[in-house]
């Protein structure tokens, strides 16, 4: 059987995400499993998760021999693959990918999307594919890479020169030494691809915790690691140390500072042998326990709390700058978990120390209160407050939900000798500021109020919605 090919004008084949135009004037002829001839394909409007990459051309040769030369490339550019392919079965491949030619824009766009962008890669090297396409699918791929260079964020790093080899089921990494910001990281193993593939991954070095960071998370500091990883994705096994010293960080309007680490890493547990650090003003420490289970969602995590001086209304935000209100506490919380899920929580804070005021009035915790946390719902059973002639008794429950929109609190209290200075929120007409009656005077009567959502509670700019 022969086939003769011939096409004068270009051919355009239109498919969901590229178009396919063979341009010039291809021409093939002879067996089907031996032609001979050439022709140009030119790929264009090609996207990977709707992220754009350059339109390719490639150069197809077939010299009447059994197989078809390919160099692909983008349009003006070198060619960044060459390889043959066998035009009989098993449609064996051969091909070198030259890294250096591959355009930095489609590095870029293939991991757009990292939390920050990435920026200027410089890549080196060359890697070779086998492959066969006949069914079931073959691919062996070995390289050295040579040169990494980039920018993330804010951080400049670069590897030193590593090899890579991998097939359908992992890829493996041989001595990756990323270094940045005068910190090295060493990291090699393999990383499973197919589902039959365990982990087998070791780190040792310095890690920037910037690198972890995304648009509702900043994080500075450095994390020194010697880890080990083994076992499947859902269910991992764990092996090494993790410190931290002197990191500091932001999310949403919660700030630390100063906080150090220290941890271990023992088959399926992680023990946090320690933490400090600076949080809402207050000095917060800490230790504790998580169990991976499988999958990692049902995993149980165990911590022990103390905190000191912290003013938890800096959780409201944006609170007035003249009078702000504040809310400090010492305490202590002891927490566990069956699942990593806010609702499963459960344990207690011992309120050991409570100091509530703004504009020179403070009250002051006549004794300690107990908040119990069960079935997704934390309960105050009593918290007497006073000073300046106040007397503020509050009891009540908020629930504990990962959405807003599920969230709500029910407080009900008895203030005497107090005043309610209205506040620029979206509350009711009624809202406004508890405050001390010390310096302004006081109403001289008893209020109560019941907050109906948390969310209204801390996002308005007051200590308590009142109604009077």
């Amino acid at each position: 059987m022969q086939l003769r090919v011939v096409i004068d004008r270009p051919w355009e084949v239109k498919a969901d995400v590229l178009v396919v135009p063979i341009v010039g004037r291809p021409r093939f002829e002879g067996p089907l499993d031996a032609p001979r001839g050439q022709a140009q394909v030119r790929l264009g409007r090609l996207t990977i998760d709707d992220r754009p990459l350059p339109d390719l051309v490639a150069e197809l040769t077939a010299d009447g021999r059994g197989d078809l030369a390919v160099a692909a490339g983008t349009e003006g550019g070198s060619s960044f693959l060459t390889g043959r392919l066998a035009l009989e079965r098993p449609w064996a491949l051969q091909a070198d990918v030259d890294l250096a030619a591959i355009p930095g824009d489609a590095v870029v766009n293939l991991l757009g999307n990292l939390p920050d962008r990435l920026q200027d890669p410089v890549l080196a090297g060359r890697v070779a594919i086998d492959a066969v396409l006949e069914a079931p699918v073959e691919l062996h791929v070995r390289g050295e890479i040579e040169r990494l260079e980039a920018r993330y964020g804010r951080l400049r790093f670069a590897a030193d020169p590593f090899s890579v080899a991998g097939d359908r089921e992992g890829l493996r990494v041989e001595e990756l030494r990323v270094r940045t910001d005068g910190l090295a990281l060493l990291v090699s193993g393999t990383a499973p691809l197919g589902a039959g593939r365990e982990l087998d991954l070791r780190a040792r070095g310095d890690l920037p915790l910037e690198l972890l960071a995304s648009s509702d998370l900043v994080l500075n500091g450095v994390a020194s690691l010697d880890v080990a990883v083994s076992g499947l994705w859902r269910s991992p096994r764990l092996a090494g140390r993790v410190s931290v010293a002197r990191s500091s960080g932001r999310f949403r309007d919660v700030d630390w500072h100063s906080v150090a680490l220290e941890a271990r890493l023992v088959e399926r547990q992680i023990f946090l042998d320690s933490v400090t650090g600076s949080i809402l003003g207050g000095q917060l420490s800490g230790h504790g326990e998580l169990r991976i289970e499988e999958p990692i969602e049902s995993s149980d995590v165990e911590l022990v709390l103390d905190l000191r001086g912290a003013d938890v209304l800096r959780l409201a935000g944006d609170l007035p700058s003249a009078a702000r209100p504040y809310l400090l506490l010492d305490a202590g919380a002891t927490l566990a978990a069956d699942r990593l899920d806010p609702e499963a929580l459960s344990g207690r804070i011992d309120l050991h120390s409570v100091r509530a005021g703004a504009g020179g009035n403070e009250m002051v915790s006549e004794g300690p209160a107990r908040v119990l946390i069960e079935g997704g719902r934390a309960t105050l059973s009593a918290l007497h407050l006073t000073g300046g002639g106040t007397d503020l008794r509050l009891q009540g429950s908020t629930s504990i939900a990962a959405s807003e929109r599920a969230s709500s609190a029910a407080l009900r209290g008895r203030c005497r000798g107090c005043f309610a200075r209205q506040a620029n929120t979206s509350c009711s007409s009624a809202g406004g500021t508890l405050m001390p009656g010390r310096r302004e005077g006081g109403i001289g009567t008893s209020l109560r109020w019941r907050a109906m959502t948390w969310n209204t509670l801390l996002a308005s700019k007051s200590s308590l919605p009142v109604s009077m």
